[in-house]
């Protein structure tokens, strides 16, 4: 959290701000909202518990005035959202394994389990409970950025620097890098009014851009009017476009931890040293059936 108030300064104008439970603290909140911000965040079970009258869609608007013990500059008025997911997608996500919390086994996660979100957005027909819900489900494509550059991006499955200055020069490299892909995707989304930019292909982006590359020298010296929309189609060639609409998907919150014949090493695992250091190993191996004197053979 003492980081988090730098981010303000980097967000795009007008932003809409998906947060996890973390981050639920009306003091950040309302930040976010003088910023020019909305937000929406996940929430615990007796977070802002409802008080007043409901809305017609069911959410309920609550008044804020303290936030960690301090008073607000002013009051905060956040929308409540609560739900639950319909039976055939809740019971298989129920059986899912959950991650271990700092002290133990997190509270596992039953078919009725009521999520709650709160919200900047008040108007419930500008933004009605539903859609809240499945934006706010949006926040997990930032799992998709890690596998892109763990599995696309990297050209090795570890960062090749032996010094803390160079780990941090190829970590800035890898993101500049991740952005400038994303960028390229944006731009070639918004030259089609009706294509969402999450149906581009980030493996797509990476050889299209990787082939531009490699031709960067010619390129140069031609116009990139020329060049430019031809890369930018390319980025959204309809053969390698992504579906439509997403599969709903979820997994397990576990890790696969190799397996190993070697026990774990103890204090008493010590090198083995042979006092005789003018012993070689070949002075201790010992052939199976041989004599203990060489045979003479006479050649006639």
């Amino acid at each position: 959290m003492a980081l988090v108030p730098e981010v303000v300064s980097s967000l795009p104008a007008n932003s809409l701000v998906l947060q996890d439970s973390g981050f639920r603290g009306a003091w950040w909140i309302q930040r976010l909202l003088q910023a020019g911000h909305d937000s929406i965040t996940r929430l615990h079970a007796d977070d802002y518990a409802c008080h007043g009258e409901r809305l017609w869609d069911g959410s309920y608007l609550v008044q804020i005035q303290r936030s960690q013990d301090l008073p607000l500059p002013e009051p905060l008025i956040l929308r409540i959202i609560e739900y639950r997911l319909d039976e055939q997608i809740a019971e298989p996500l129920a059986q899912l394994q959950r991650s271990r919390g700092r002290t133990g086994t997190r509270k596992a996660t039953t078919a009725d389990q009521v999520y709650r979100l709160a919200t900047t957005l008040l108007d419930p027909a500008a933004a009605p409970a539903k859609e809240v819900a499945a934006c706010y489900h949006e926040r997990w494509e930032l799992e998709l950025v890690y596998d892109e550059v763990q599995e696309h991006q990297l050209s090795s499955p570890v960062l090749l620097s032996k010094t803390a200055m160079g780990v941090m020069q190829e970590a800035w490299a890898l993101l500049l890098g991740h952005y400038a892909l994303r960028a390229w995707m944006m731009r070639s989304a918004q030259q089609s009014p009706a294509m969402d930019v999450d149906r581009l292909s980030f493996t797509q982006a990476v050889c299209v851009l990787g082939t531009a590359l490699t031709l960067s020298v010619p390129l140069q010296w031609t116009p990139k009017e020329q060049w430019q929309p031809r890369v930018l189609q390319d980025l959204r060639q309809s053969d390698s476009l992504l579906p439509a609409q997403r599969r709903l998907r979820s997994y397990p919150r576990v890790i696969k931890t190799a397996s190993t014949r070697f026990f774990v090493k103890q204090a008493k695992d010590v090198p083995f040293l042979f006092p005789d250091q003018t012993k070689t190993w070949k002075d201790f191996v010992c052939p199976l059936h041989a004599s203990e004197t060489p045979h003479e053979i006479l050649l006639i």
